[in-house]
């Protein structure tokens, strides 16, 4: 019984220095990407975002966050309209500068492990054959740049509804923080 308490004792301590030593790897690897640190700091303190449930459903979020939207709408249509100061003589942004493969191969090899469920090939792939692939995306970039059209496919996201903070009302869509995502438009 002692030595059982004893290699215990000793798996306790390996598996306590193997945590910390992970955790202090990781922090260390993303002391210079904020939002993956504080993913870290999060999963390090239990602070996960709660589990999809199927208590509410697209629609009932939908209808919400455009009852929302409209009283916000309603709340700010006697404020006045925005002003805007004049652009300094000679600021102009006439063109966008050109990206180069490297600019392109550079970004890629920044880009996380993650992906959309739209993305047909994995980051993991893309970032193997970056140096195939670039020359072809740069091409593809710098067409869209010239020409001012993003491609359809390009502007289409799935959301997923989050939790405002672990503990609400799964079932209440005004437990839900609504997202803002910004797209560039730009049509033929």
């Amino acid at each position: 019984m002692a030595q059982w308490r004893s290699l215990r004792r000793a798996y306790r301590a390996l598996r306590q220095q193997k945590s910390e030593t992970y955790w202090r790897d990781r922090v260390d690897s993303e002391r210079d990407r904020p939002r993956a640190l504080w993913s870290s700091f999060d999963a390090l303190l239990g602070r996960r975002d709660a589990p999809v449930t199927g208590e509410i459903d697209a629609s009932t979020l939908h209808e919400f966050f455009d009852r929302k939207v409209d009283a916000i709408r309603a709340a700010t249509s006697h404020a006045a309209s925005p002003s805007f100061l004049p652009v300094r003589t000679g600021c102009i942004l006439s063109k966008l500068s050109p990206v180069t493969v490297d600019d392109v191969i550079a970004i890629i090899r920044k880009l996380p492990d993650k992906q959309c469920s739209t993305d047909i090939l994995p980051t993991s792939l893309l970032k193997k054959c970056a140096d195939e692939l670039a020359p072809f995306l740069t091409y593809l970039f710098n067409r869209s740049l010239s020409d001012g059209v993003v491609p359809a496919s390009f502007k289409s996201a799935f959301i997923t509804p989050r939790l405002k903070k672990p503990g609400l009302d799964a079932a209440e869509a005004c437990s839900y923080r609504m997202q803002p995502l910004t797209f560039l438009v730009c049509e033929n």
